[in-house]
């Protein structure tokens, strides 16, 4: 005669069937990053980079301005974006 009792020596575990298994979250993405230069030298080569990579058609961002431009004040490009724009 068959039975559902686990075999001698072995313990029955109980069952939970509600518990639902998630995968872990994604890691933050690249764009997260403040500039293709973190960590880095930030020197006239790396400016130089930058400027021939940037295109004034699209939005200013942290890979997109002109890293020679200066405001009003003379003070250097500031390439973070705020939350006004």
């Amino acid at each position: 005669m068959q039975t559902n009792m686990p075999e001698k020596g072995c313990a029955a575990a109980p069952l939970r069937t509600s518990i639902i298994a998630t995968p872990p979250p994604p890691p933050p993405p690249p764009c997260l990053r403040y500039g293709k230069f973190d960590g880095q030298l930030w020197d006239i080569a790396a400016k130089k980079e930058i400027f021939n990579d940037w295109d004034p058609e699209k939005p200013r961002s942290e890979l997109n301005f002109n890293p020679f431009e200066r405001d009003e004040n003379g003070n250097a490009a500031d390439a973070s974006v705020s939350e006004g724009g």
